[in-house]
């Protein structure tokens, strides 16, 4: 089971160097940053979810390790903005430092992530992968990459939380109504 475990991380790193590469995204060290920043998050929240939440299901588990990923990177960045640290490099010390103090945590015996896989028939797989490539395909060629909302709020906020290194208030661009004086747990889950 770990080897699937593996090999599925291994291609999801591969599918984001590749689309990242494709989209100009050409700093190796970025890349690098982000897939150890994403393994550290990964590890703590499995650990977490094992420890405090652990649930029967496979689908349970990984949903409550997706929560908890979520959870983790916004509260860091809320944190890490609150003292003025915000940067590439204090998330991943937080995120270094949050799965050290969750490797003190007792866990138990079993793991559930790992014990069973679901049982999927394969005609389904069959259509339901090429269908959803497809679509991502599809969405990847034809889609604006920067729709308007992503440059109101969604992209504007983050950039310029880290530019700036903290969390404040930023005027939205072009008149806006957005609102601008408090954080979005979907912007700081962005700018982690």
């Amino acid at each position: 089971m770990r080897d699937g475990l593996f090999a599925t991380s291994a291609v999801l790193a591969l599918t984001n160097l590749g689309v990242g590469w494709y989209l100009g995204y050409r700093s190796i060290g970025a890349h690098l940053l982000f897939l150890a920043s994403a393994a550290l998050v990964a590890l703590t929240a499995v650990r977490l979810v094992r420890r405090v939440f652990p649930a029967g299901a496979l689908s349970d588990t990984l949903i409550r390790v997706g929560i908890v990923s979520f959870a983790i990177i916004v509260l860091s960045g809320l944190v890490l903005g609150s003292a003025g640290l915000l940067s590439p490099r204090a998330y991943l010390v937080v995120f270094l430092a949050l799965l050290a103090l969750s490797r003190l945590t007792s866990a138990p015996s079993t793991l559930p992530l790992l014990n069973r896989w679901p049982a999927v028939p394969l005609p389904i797989v069959a259509v339901v992968v090429p269908v959803l490539a497809f679509i991502v395909a599809v969405g990847i060629i034809e889609s604006p990459l920067t729709l308007y909302d992503s440059l109101s709020y969604h992209l504007f906020f983050p950039a310029h939380w880290i530019q700036e290194q903290r969390l404040s208030i930023v005027p939205t661009p072009f008149g806006d109504p957005a609102q601008a004086y408090q954080p979005a747990n979907g912007e700081l889950f962005f700018c982690g």
